[in-house]
């Protein structure tokens, strides 16, 4: 059965979006670029720079996680970039609930992990599924390109960074950390700018949501334009 409308939540949080809309291009008026935009114009990222984008998408991941929610599509491509920088995650058509216990193929191959390639596997998906994601995503953002496998790796990537990526992308998902564990490696800690221009956002973003409006509205092409407020989910 189609509908239009496949994920929708009724929480706020930070770095996601909840839209998935079928059959009509869908378009963010504020959030007009992906991480596969970014990769596709400036190619291979400094492992800093990716790093930095793995972290807020691991916030968003780690939200999801704590509601019980496993994406299982994560890509650059699902990976918005608003107008402030703030990265935001989106496309729940493969999304479930971990309670869901479900199997089989599901997301992208260059991003999926190999419990997800076999269309009758019977490994449960768990949130290690998303953990392979985010690490697939990493890959994209170093290489600038899609991958091609686990080990395909960037000349002169750091042994830190080469360790970090093969514990993320393990075969056997119990041996994948989890986003909470993966947010305590050094790699992915904030620095102390990070964190004063991050309270200030938050400070910020109390105040804005009585005063913002979201809107939704017909443009002569057809396509839905969705507005993307600051710190919201449409």
């Amino acid at each position: 059965m189609q509908h239009e409308l496949l994920a929708a939540r009724a929480f706020r949080i930070e770095h996601i979006y909840f839209l998935v809309v079928l059959n009509k291009p869908v378009r963010f008026q504020l959030c007009q670029a992906s991480l596969e935009d970014l990769s596709n114009e400036h190619g291979p990222m400094a492992e800093e720079d990716a790093f930095r984008w793995l972290r807020q998408a691991c916030l968003g991941v780690q939200a999801l996680h704590a509601s019980g929610v496993i994406h299982r599509d994560l890509k650059p491509s699902n990976c918005l970039v608003d107008e402030e920088g703030m990265l935001r995650l989106c496309d729940f058509g493969w999304a479930c609930s971990e309670s869901d216990a479900l199997k089989g193929q599901c997301g992208t191959p260059a991003y999926s992990p190999p419990e997800t390639a076999i269309e009758n596997g019977s490994e449960v998906h768990t949130t290690k599924v998303d953990v392979y994601g985010l690490a697939a995503t990493l890959q994209h953002l170093l290489l600038g390109r899609v991958p091609e496998g686990r080990n395909d790796f960037p000349k002169g990537l750091s042994a830190d960074t080469h360790e970090l990526l093969a514990e993320l992308m393990e075969a056997d998902a119990d041996a994948r950390p989890s986003v909470d564990e993966l947010l305590s490696r050094p790699q992915l800690q904030e620095n102390i700018v990070e964190q004063l221009w991050n309270q200030w956002r938050s400070l910020f973003t109390t105040v804005t949501p009585f005063f913002a409006t979201k809107h939704q509205r017909h443009i002569p092409d057809g396509s839905v334009d969705v507005s993307c407020g600051l710190g919201g989910i449409y």
